[in-house]
């Protein structure tokens, strides 16, 4: 599982996703855009949010077929469209959210999301 830890451009697609729409969104008050020098500080949030919707939907996936064991193929299929957007299992990343807390950023939510 350590290819789940290496920084692709899924995750910074992910990132870009999460701090964009919310400056459009706002009429209040504009946030910052997103910046690609807030990634060190975020990236092992989110691949952490990523290993734990992957084991979920694993198992979730393992409770549809059982009896029958989940393949190999459909463990790769699942963490291949975690990320995207276009695909249901990627709807986790609309649960989260980055909230600065004093210096720092924090991926806050949604851990356990998925569609049914």
């Amino acid at each position: 599982m350590a290819w789940l830890f290496q920084p692709s451009h899924s995750l910074l697609s992910l990132l870009l996703f999460l701090l964009f729409p919310h400056s459009l969104a706002s009429s209040k008050k504009q946030s910052a855009a997103a910046r690609k020098d807030d990634i060190p500080f975020i990236k092992c949030q989110v691949c952490e949010k990523i290993a734990h919707q992957i084991i979920h939907q694993v198992k979730q996936k393992e409770a549809q077929i059982s009896p029958k064991e989940i393949s190999g193929f459909q463990i790769i299929e699942i963490a291949e469209n975690i990320c995207n957007l276009k695909k249901d299992e990627s709807d986790w990343i609309l649960q989260i959210d980055l909230v600065e807390k004093g210096y720092k950023l924090e991926v806050c939510g949604g851990t356990q999301l998925s569609r049914s």
